[in-house]
């Protein structure tokens, strides 16, 4: 009887195990079915590459605008094929098919679209020169440098905008010039777009004193472009700006002076301790903060006694809070939030 329930028990398994391996099969079926096909790339004869974008043309013409996005979908799978007659196209087509035009070429990023949209663009519309720089900033050749230079000129801000950008993605040590005199345009979007390229290009590769060039204009730029100019200056970390750094943490907007506090940290001479001490008591608690921040980052432990002085005045809870955190590391626990205590400590043991 025992030798029968063993024999039936085995048998049993056996089949347990075939029953679970065809649904492990049968699912891994379902899954591999179910998984997204990558497509195969569709090799087309000039011929047939010339109907459809002839039919994406006429789609481009018309005034329905899912066609025309289907129309740019398919292009787009053309790829560079269809650059040479979308180019044939492009200079007898009015602003609007223009327009969609241009960005399918923008996704080929053919440099042989570049002389064709340069060549448009003085007689493009505003939403068509938008297209054209978005364009040729992507195709991003160096040969194009002095157009965008030229289109800084332009009167409208989205289109200095895309200037200046296009200008960043060439990442080319020769537009320095141009987008530090973007730092001076009237456009908030414009500077500040300016003072990002600026701070990301390789310094290694400028020639160009940057910091020299900005500490001769700086007063006299427009005040709103001296929030943009110092934060080019605090990202260089030069000590030659300490005094306009220090100049700006008095005068300048909340934006500017948690900017110049920062960079008196960032740039590391003790001779901005007596500087950052005095902004202990500005109006603003978000200068206070970043100014506490930057005191013990500049002068350590040292500055215990700024602090202190502060926080016992000190109403805002998060300055007061910032000064307790702050000295926390050097003490190994937070002594709570009267300014005495923590004054009786340092003199213990300093």
């Amino acid at each position: 009887m025992s030798r029968s329930s063993d024999l039936m028990r085995a048998a049993f398994c056996v089949a347990a195990f075939f029953t679970v391996a065809l649904f492990v099969v049968a699912d891994a079926g379902a899954i591999e079915e179910a998984l997204p096909k990558s497509k195969e790339p569709v090799v087309r004869s000039e011929a047939e590459v010339r109907v459809e974008v002839d039919r994406c043309l006429r789609a481009f013409r018309g005034a329905t605008e899912e066609p025309k996005k289907q129309a740019l979908e398919s292009l787009a799978e053309l790829g560079t094929a269809a650059v040479p007659m979308l180019l044939d196209s492009f200079g007898y087509l009015t602003n609007e098919p223009a327009t969609w035009v241009v960005r399918a070429l923008r996704r080929s990023a053919d440099s042989r679209s570049v002389f064709p949209l340069m060549t448009r663009y003085a007689k493009a519309n505003l939403a068509l020169k938008e297209e054209i720089l978005a364009t040729l900033g992507r195709i991003a050749e160096p040969r194009t440098l002095e157009f965008f230079e030229t289109a800084l000129g332009e009167s409208e801000p989205a289109l200095r905008r895309r200037a200046v950008g296009a200008l960043v993605r060439l990442d080319d040590p020769r537009a320095m010039h141009a987008l530090l005199r973007a730092l001076e345009d009237e456009a908030w979007s414009v500077r500040s777009e300016a003072a990002e390229g600026v701070i990301g290009i390789d310094r290694r590769r400028v020639t160009l004193d940057v910091t020299g060039y900005l500490l001769a204009r700086i007063d006299r730029a427009p005040i709103e472009s001296r929030t943009d100019m110092l934060r080019v200056l605090a990202s260089f970390g030069d000590a030659r700006a300490l005094g306009v750094l220090g100049d700006s943490l008095r005068l300048g907007d909340v934006e500017a002076r948690c900017l110049c506090a920062y960079s008196l940290a960032k740039i590391g001479d003790p001779s901005s301790v007596p500087t950052l001490e005095s902004a202990l008591y500005d109006d603003d608690e978000r200068v206070r903060i970043q100014v506490v921040r930057s005191l013990v980052g500049l002068a350590g432990v040292e500055c215990h006694r700024a602090l202190l002085r502060r926080m016992r005045i000190e109403e805002s809870p998060r300055v007061r809070y910032e000064i307790r955190r702050r000295l926390r590391p050097f003490v190994g626990r937070d002594l709570g939030p009267d300014s005495d205590v923590w004054r009786e400590w340092f003199d213990r043991n300093l």
